[in-house]
């Protein structure tokens, strides 16, 4: 009697498919590390492209209102008590006016529609409650809102998030010849190459103009200063300047240097950032997990009698 064929049946060893699992497991775990880094790249990105929109944002705002400083048509706004100028220039904090519904006057008494707001005062910079430890351009609690105030009284409204810190430097025309004061170090009263562009804010409540840039290279930073303490989460030094011996006066102010420095809204554990920001007059070293980005710019004011060159 014929048997049957018989058929060989074979299947997985214990071994082999532990050796399956294995293998398996190394191609699902580099998938989701793979995952997980296109994801922290994605989220570290979103906050960059979010801090430099939020400083570009701003930084469009002061400059088209900062070129309007002193706006006078009528060229009867240039009188007391509210002239069309520079009305306050710290290194924080700066306050200007025009006349922008060309009525011959800065914030009329008795405004009539359609011109009872007119926006002809505007101060930019943190508001008072949130720069008070001291009041230096560096945001209390890490990071506050950037804010633009209109009239005489009234508060800051914001016009940027997570801003750290926010400087401010002036270059003058104190002598009203039309051309920025500058260092002339030959006495030719031309600014030849090498004299510098004078930048400058009162840093010591004197009256008198200090020029940031303290070793003369041409350059705002921190090259003078002493080294920081980079086991704090945040240390900051202030360039004091040198003096100049000329008299601080806001309405001489013919240019306006920015500087905004933005904080990631999240901090971030894979990144450590120990970098030294120079913002206006303060020098900032941070030592935490949090991405920024510096914006500085130089707004010219055309309007306060700056002959262009």
């Amino acid at each position: 009697m014929n048997q049957p064929p018989q058929h060989k049946t074979t299947g997985f060893t214990l071994v082999e498919l532990m050796i399956a699992l294995v293998v398996a497991s190394l191609v699902l775990g580099a998938v989701y590390s793979s995952l997980q880094s296109q994801h922290a790249s994605y989220l570290a990105q979103d906050q960059v492209v979010e801090m430099q929109q939020n400083l570009r944002a701003a930084m469009n705002v002061m400059a088209r209102e900062i070129r309007m400083a002193g706006y006078d048509p009528t060229l009867r706004a240039w009188r007391e008590p509210t002239p069309a100028s520079v009305l306050a220039a710290t290194a924080s904090q700066l306050q200007i006016s025009m006349d922008s519904n060309e009525n011959g006057v800065v914030v009329d008494p008795d405004p009539k529609p359609p011109n009872t707001e007119t926006n002809e005062v505007v101060a930019f910079g943190f508001g008072s409650d949130i720069d008070v430890k001291p009041a230096d351009g560096i945001a209390d609690g890490g990071v506050a809102n950037l804010g633009r105030k209109t009239g005489i009284g009234g508060g800051f409204q914001p016009i940027a998030e997570n801003i750290h810190a926010v400087g401010l430097a002036y270059a003058f025309d104190a002598d009203g010849n039309g051309f920025l004061d500058f260092n002339d170090l030959n006495g030719n009263t031309i600014q030849d190459q090498g004299e510098t562009t004078i930048w400058a804010v009162d840093t010591d409540s004197d009256g008198d103009w200090e020029d940031l840039d303290s070793n003369g290279d041409g350059f705002i930073n921190s090259d003078d200063l002493p080294a920081v303490d980079q086991d704090s989460k945040l240390a900051v030094k202030a360039i004091a300047g040198n003096h100049t011996g000329i008299a601080m006066h806001p309405e001489d102010v013919r240019a306006v240097r920015i500087w905004l420095l933005a904080r990631a809204r999240q901090p971030d554990s894979r990144y450590n950032n120990t970098r030294t920001y120079v913002v206006g007059r303060q020098v900032v070293t941070v030592n935490d997990n949090f991405r920024r980005q510096l914006l500085e710019t130089v707004v010219d004011c055309r309007n306060m009698g700056l002959v262009r060159q």
